[in-house]
Order: structure tokens, then sequence, then C-alpha cells
């Protein structure tokens, strides 16, 4: 398993808007929180997004996926790519003391890991394609965060084609993603 994930780009990292359209975009430094960068950034589904489909928001696609399997993750602009042995002493650092420095990363924008990484079958689910998204209303979307079973009788809307047992986004009324997982019905089940 990595440690570090440097994702380049040609911008010094992610920004409020769009830096090249926008003279007020600003540049976020350091992410914990998934639903606060999409509240400061307006990262949507691509349709009232700042970023669009591609570039940044799939490298932000990319940063939640490797930081949720315990993976700190950089975006970061190609042109500092020889000050990476810089943010890797200061994972190594942190290994031996137990001490994380943000201050030390200091280019671009870092994503910190989840300080609790899923066991290897979540894992293994979390890395699938997702091959569509089920829309459940709020019962559903309070049961799913209780970690309780998902049934048919919430899902409100299915998106993508898919079989059975391919890997969804499950996610609340309001479009937050709230858990990806196999879905034991194909996407035309779900329609019925």
């Amino acid at each position: 398993q990595a440690d570090l994930v440097f994702l380049m780009t040609d911008v010094d990292g992610v920004y409020t808007a769009n830096p090249r359209t926008d003279p007020d975009a600003t540049r976020i430094d350091f992410v914990r929180d998934f639903d606060e960068l999409r509240r400061r950034c307006k990262l949507g589904d691509g349709k009232d997004s700042n970023w669009g489909t591609g570039g940044m928001s799939a490298k932000i696609s990319a940063a939640a996926l490797a930081t949720s399997l315990g993976v700190r993750t950089v975006i970061l602009n190609a042109d500092f790519v020889a000050r990476i042995p810089e943010y890797v002493a200061a994972e190594c650092e942190e290994k031996l003391t137990g001490k994380f420095k943000p201050e030390r990363f200091t280019l671009g924008t870092t994503f910190e890991k989840s300080s609790e990484p899923p066991r290897e079958r979540k894992r293994w689910i979390r890395s699938l394609q997702r091959r569509g998204t089920l829309t459940v209303d709020a019962g559903a979307a309070h049961a799913v965060a209780e970690r309780s079973t998902l049934f048919a009788a919430g899902v409100v809307k299915v998106e993508g084609n898919f079989t059975a047992y391919e890997a969804v986004a499950v996610v609340d009324p309001s479009g937050t993603e709230l858990a990806h997982g196999l879905c034991s019905f194909s996407s035309g089940e779900g329609r019925k």
C-alpha cells in the first residue's frame, strides 16, 4: 500500500474557483473534509461545478478514493516535481515520530488520509469502478448512515447501467455520496 499519492497538474493545487477565470479564486492548502471542500468550491456533478466533469474534478475524485483508503494525497503543480522528496521526508518523519505537521506540506493541496481505512474487502469494493448511482430517500439515507441494510424500497432513482453485484454509489436526495457498495439487483430491475 502506498503512503503518498501525487496527482500532478498545471495549476498550484485546488482553488475555490477556476484561477484562470476568477481573480478571487484562492488556493486551498489542506483538506480534511470533502463535504466542506464541495461547499467551498461548488464541486458538484459537473453541471453546476466550477470545474466541469474532468480535469480537477477527476483529480479530487481520485484524492477522495485514495484518502478513504488511508493514503495521503497531494495535488501538485508539475513544475514542483523536484520537491516531492520534501513530502516523502515529512511522511517518513510522521511515521517515526507519530506527529503530523501540515506546515511541512506547503505546495499544492494536501488531502489528509482517513484515520480509519477500511479492511481488505471494503478496500477492494472502494477500488471498483462505480457503474451507477442509487439515490435514496431520507429514511434510507439515515439507515445507510447507521450502517443498516439498504432495501430497494428506499431507492428513488437509479442512474447508469449495471448488472447485479456491480459497484454503485449511494447518494442522498441532495446528491451527497453516502456509501458505495455492490448492488444486489441490476439497473433494469431497479427502475421497475
